[in-house]
């Protein structure tokens, strides 16, 4: 039962925060040129510099992974029990 809980919680996480960012894209008129935006691909521009890790991307691809390996552990227990 308590996986049906979990992944209920999970849905209802996922939603709330697509629905507040889908209510700061209106509101920060995202949405108001969609023709510019779809040109802006095409558009020559000189090459991006090649990536460099930060600390901070470091830090949220480690968090990334431990939330992912929790997800995982939760999946794999839920699925023994």
């Amino acid at each position: 039962m308590s996986f049906i809980r979990f992944w209920i919680g999970f849905t209802m996480l996922g939603l709330a925060a697509a629905t507040v960012l889908l209510m700061w894209a209106f509101r920060t008129r995202q949405f108001r040129e969609p023709d510019r935006a779809a040109c802006l691909p095409l558009a020559d521009a000189a090459p991006a510099p090649p990536v460099r890790w930060t600390r901070d991307a470091i830090v949220l691809v480690a968090f990334l992974a431990v939330g992912l390996a929790a997800l995982a552990t939760t999946v794999v227990f839920s699925a023994i029990w």
